[in-house]
């Protein structure tokens, strides 16, 4: 299996607490995040390192189970979530902020991600997955912008 990994970076018109609060929530996946129809929390309180989502994703041209885990929680700096979707799909999510004023956030994103092997790796070639997973979360990141954004202060 090889690594693959898709980064960008955007300027996103809101404190970075509020952007924070909106990565953190897996609740509000669905607002923004290509393909995701539903998530369920499954470890109870706030959301910590080791918290666990199932989600439900339409991807790669069907729909699956999705489970997350937050590997990285650093308030209000970073979250990293790894995901495990159906056989041998794995991703880590790495978001990364710096707040470049009060209400100014800079968001260094990183989709990092396990090709698989034998046949199911030929079909991902074949459907040129790469491409379809590099335009999901270019459309995602503008959703993320744009969401934020449309809240203003609550």
């Amino acid at each position: 299996m090889s690594i693959e990994r898709v980064t960008r970076t955007v300027r996103i018109a809101a404190p970075i607490d509020r952007v924070f609060g909106v990565l953190s929530s897996p609740e509000q996946t669905t607002k923004w995040l290509v393909g995701v129809r539903s998530v369920k929390v499954l470890t109870p309180g706030e959301i910590r390192v080791g918290s666990e989502t199932v989600s439900n994703v339409d991807a790669l041209g069907r729909s699956w189970e999705a489970r997350g885990r937050c590997a990285v929680l650093e308030s209000p700096s970073r979250i990293v979530i790894e995901t495990v979707m159906g056989p041998g799909f794995k991703s880590r999510s790495d978001s990364r902020l710096e707040a470049v004023t009060p209400s100014e956030t800079l968001l260094h994103a990183e989709l990092a991600f396990e090709r698989p092997g034998g046949p199911v790796g030929m079909l991902f070639n074949a459907f040129g997955a790469r491409e379809r997973i590099e335009q999901d979360f270019d459309t995602s990141i503008h959703n993320l912008q744009s969401f934020i954004e449309s809240i203003g202060d609550v």
